[in-house]
């Protein structure tokens, strides 16, 4: 990162991807490829903060059938710490995933994401966040569209114990199915911390 002045930094990113999947013999997802990003963060206040990124993803796949890909990916955040005792956040992302789909070669995904961090008391945080997130399916006509709603507590019992809950909701519409797929996910957690 380079920062030509207080609170201003410009950052860039370059990775190398090589990908390798067993498959079935007949199609698999094994490939190589890079991701080059650079972009700005930006501490407007101590309050309010941003970051921008974008660049290029590219992939080619061993498989005959498989094109390369080659997709802009982007990221970009804003934080908003409106009282000391409450956070929002959102965000927004463009990313290239594997999939495991035969008919596809990856899968180009954009999340829309908002949430909320509130300290209730000194050592319990409560967290809620709410995303909208389109899965394209590079070589393929399917689209799925998701949506996640999550919540979270976390009590800091002592400065070693935590005690963790999170509570999730999914809900994905695909051109694919019939009918929405629903998920609903609790889980209880207890941390120890040295």
């Amino acid at each position: 990162a380079y920062r030509p002045s207080p609170g201003y930094a410009w950052v860039g990113e370059a990775k190398g991807i090589w990908q390798t999947s067993r498959g079935d013999g007949i199609v698999d997802h094994n490939g190589r490829g890079y991701e080059l990003r650079a972009g700005v963060e930006m501490e407007m206040s101590p309050l309010v903060k941003f970051a921008l990124m974008g660049g290029v993803h590219s992939m080619d796949f061993d498989h005959a059938g498989f094109d390369r890909i080659t997709k802009a990916v982007w990221e970009a955040r804003a934080q908003w710490l409106v009282l000391p005792v409450l956070t929002l956040e959102a965000k927004t992302k463009r990313s290239v995933e594997p999939t495991s789909s035969p008919d596809a070669s990856a899968r180009v995904n954009t999340s829309f994401i908002a949430g909320a961090q509130y300290e209730a008391w000194r050592n319990l945080i409560l967290t809620a966040e709410a995303e909208y997130r389109i899965d394209e399916f590079h070589q393929s006509t399917r689209e799925d569209d998701t949506w996640f709603a999550r919540l979270g507590a976390e009590y800091y019992h002592t400065k070693n114990w935590l005690f963790t809950f999170n509570s999730a909701y999914r809900q994905r519409e695909s051109v694919t199915l019939r009918e929405p797929v629903t998920q609903n996910k609790v889980m209880f957690g207890v941390k120890y911390r040295y």
